[in-house]
């Protein structure tokens, strides 16, 4: 439901058979220059819950994606942050960061090589 105020739904399924249910929630979307969204994970239902890898990581977390053009190219800023985090979420979320950056660089890869095919 992409509109402010929407809600996305998915899931992540895994080799084992386990199965990770995210939600974003869209709060600003100003095309195509910026989108402002909160995520975490959820049940199926898309109700918020709590990670099942980390007890302290943060149940939501704040982003805003700016498109610029640079060049002749396009170019993504994503900055994130927890939304009311504890010291321990706080904590977990900065040791993290090198993972979520590897994790979005490799979507933004694929949608590039997808993109490059069109």
């Amino acid at each position: 439901d992409f509109r402010p105020g929407g809600l996305f739904v998915y899931a992540m399924d895994f080799d084992q058979g386990a199965r990770m249910w995210g939600r974003f929630v869209y709060h600003d979307i100003v095309a195509p220059e910026r989108l402002v969204y909160t995520h975490g994970f959820s049940n199926a239902q898309g109700q918020a819950a709590r990670s099942p890898f980390s007890e302290n990581w943060p149940l939501e977390i704040h982003n805003v994606l700016t498109l610029t053009e640079q060049d002749g190219r396009t170019r993504l800023d994503l900055r994130s942050r927890p939304i009311d985090p504890t010291d321990a979420e706080r904590e977990t979320f900065r040791t993290m960061r090198g993972s979520m950056t590897e994790g979005s660089n490799g979507i933004f890869d694929r949608l590039a090589a997808y993109l490059a095919h069109d």
